[in-house]
């Protein structure tokens, strides 16, 4: 198969554990949740003068958190659990929302990518104000952006060589050729990511035309195409659209076993451009929250945006384009947007604004170790889904329930993992 707070040190830690990509926390670990009362810290910037750092918002970490725990529920067998359910309604429903929806349309689990990519732009403001703060030149700054987006993009590039060229001593067996992507979500937030950081600190206005643009724009490209099926919607058929064509010329410019046809999920390369729709939305709400407008007010304007993206992007996909995640769709990128934007209003008016913050602590332990969770959720999948003699599954233990059980024994696992970090504030960081 990729990322919000005020930048502070979190102390020494291991070099693995170094500055963060943008939908993993950039700030130190909070205190104990009993005691968070977002006291404002005290920084001094580079001419000497003391300025106020906005109070850290624990809903961020919270949002962040239930996000990254809802991907790992599914790579931890949750989709396979509710499978087992269907004799009644809840099993199919819990089915739905924990599988991607096949083309048109929209389940839960189609909400984690735009939510991630949201917290993406949420982050970029945080992060640009601290490195400002430190000194930091905009050249450095701009250099410290491409790293980013390499360090995302690259390594899918170099794993790819590798599976070409193999590893010696026969590890990982050499193949003649290799299948090039970039259709992973890291990978298409590490395209997005430069082009959403040269919004920062720009307005709201060029923000507002600069996501008007990329929707005509994308919507021109692929109205401009011409397809086999009769209909305006025929545009956006799987196999059959502007994107789906331009990886078969872009991505048989790499050596692979045969000629590249088409994905068979239907995802595209050229998803990151849309994307950008939906990350700069997150810019947009994070400028708000880093802002001078009161707690309240915050709350309403981000409610209100939700739930104005929702509106518009249900009216675009009924009249527009259709609402398809797969490749993205302009009318998928301000939906899904919404979404974003109404879940993070709903932890900051719960969290922030009422004060019910105890419940939130293993969220925020997930969202501070956000990236330390991904990847260990990878790792651990096979086991999880395993029904082999070293698994539960293989004796079942819990009759039906087994499934689940095992399940969640892993997901407890690697929560812990994550809340051994989190009380050393280790921190995993691209």
């Amino acid at each position: 198969m990729s990322q919000v707070m005020d930048e502070a040190q979190p102390g020494p830690v291991s070099t693995l554990y170094q500055d963060s990509v943008a939908t993993c926390s950039e700030a130190q670990v909070p205190p104990a949740v009993a005691n968070m009362d977002n006291r404002q810290e005290q920084v001094v910037d580079n001419s000497c003068h003391a300025a106020v750092k906005p109070a850290r918002l624990m809903s961020l970490d919270a949002f962040r958190g239930l996000v990254i725990m809802a991907m790992v529920a599914g790579d931890v067998g949750l989709t396979q659990t509710a499978r087992a359910f269907q004799g009644n309604w809840v099993g199919p429903l819990l089915a739905y929302h924990t599988e991607h929806v096949e083309w048109v349309g929209c389940s839960f689990w189609d909400l984690i990518a735009p939510s991630f990519l949201f917290m993406v732009g949420v982050a970029m403001p945080y992060s640009h104000a601290s490195r400002l703060g430190r000194g930091d030149s905009m050249g450095r700054i701009s250099a410290h952006v491409l790293l980013r987006a390499g360090i995302l993009v690259v390594p899918i590039v170099v794993f790819s060589y590798i599976q070409a060229v193999g590893v010696p001593g026969g590890i990982l067996p050499s193949r003649p050729q290799s299948n090039f992507g970039f259709t992973h979500v890291l990978v298409q937030i590490g395209l997005a990511y430069p082009f959403v950081y040269v919004l920062v600190d720009r307005g709201l206005r060029l923000q507002l035309v600069a996501m008007a643009g990329i929707f005509v724009g994308y919507l021109v490209l692929f109205a401009a195409y011409p397809v086999p099926g009769p209909g305006w919607f025929a545009h956006w058929e799987i196999h059959t659209n502007a994107a789906a064509a331009f990886d078969r010329w872009f991505l048989n410019v790499f050596p692979r076993p045969e000629p590249f046809l088409h994905e068979p999920g239907g995802y595209q390369t050229l998803n990151f451009v849309p994307s950008m729709i939906t990350m700069t939305l997150g810019l947009m709400a994070g400028e708000l929250l880093r802002g001078p407008r009161g707690t309240r007010e915050k709350f309403w304007i981000v409610a209100v945006a939700g739930v104005a993206c929702l509106t518009l992007g249900l009216l675009a996909g009924e009249f527009v384009c259709p609402l398809v995640k797969r490749i993205w769709t302009p009318s998928w990128a301000v939906y899904s947007g919404g979404w974003a934007l109404v879940m993070l209003a709903g932890c900051f008016w719960i969290i922030d604004i009422k004060g019910y913050r105890s419940w939130a602590f293993p969220l925020v332990v997930a969202g501070m170790n956000c990236i330390t969770l991904y990847i260990l959720s990878g790792l651990t999948k096979g086991w999880s889904h395993s029904a082999g003699p070293w698994s539960l599954r293989y004796y079942q233990i819990a009759g039906d329930y087994t499934p689940l059980v095992q399940s969640g024994l892993a997901f407890l696992a690697l929560w812990l993992v994550c809340l051994w970090l989190y009380r050393r504030k280790l921190f995993l960081r691209l």
